[in-house]
């Protein structure tokens, strides 16, 4: 099968589309869907009519090469490293354009969510405030390297740090 992947080691940097080919159909119906997936590909590519295609025909385009085997993943950014996703063909074409978005609906998160679960390694602020009135910046006990899921449960349930009564 076809397999499309956009490697991103870093959250906020540029995408870059790789391509390659993993055999796993034999014969003849290995190199028909490698077939019909390179001309969806090369289709997506060009320009017609020195027009480049709009997203309608360039979502067509990857529906094509889905249905023709081919599978659109992308290495999300997340603790420890990056969570390998399947995209949709709509997703897929998103992620030239607002990838952050598309990061945070693959983990279940709101974007603004998203960057605040990546950015505090998957760890939940304590409720409590200083006497500034700025809000902790302490982690909650036993609330550290949470799953996306775990992380909104928790968020949402609050809690405090061990300085302020965990």
């Amino acid at each position: 099968m076809w397999r499309a992947s956009s490697p991103s080691n870093q959250l906020r940097s540029s995408t870059s589309w790789n391509i390659e080919w993993q055999g796993a159909i034999a014969g003849e119906a290995q190199s028909a869907q490698k077939s019909v997936a390179q001309e969806a590909i090369e289709h997506a590519q060009k320009k017609r009519d020195g027009k480049q295609m709009d997203k309608a025909e360039f979502i067509a385009a990857l529906k094509i090469a889905q249905d023709a085997g081919c599978q659109f993943v992308v290495g999300v950014p997340s603790l420890g490293g990056s969570t390998t996703a399947a995209l949709t063909p709509e997703q897929t074409h998103r992620l030239m354009t607002d990838k952050q978005a598309v990061f945070a609906e693959l983990m279940g998160l709101s974007a603004p969510e998203y960057l605040e679960w990546y950015e505090s390694q998957g760890s939940v602020y304590c409720s409590a405030h200083t006497k500034q009135g700025k809000q902790c910046r302490n982690f909650i006990v036993g609330a550290t390297w949470l799953a996306p899921d775990e992380w909104k449960s928790q968020r949402a349930a609050g809690g405090y740090c061990s300085a302020h009564g965990a």
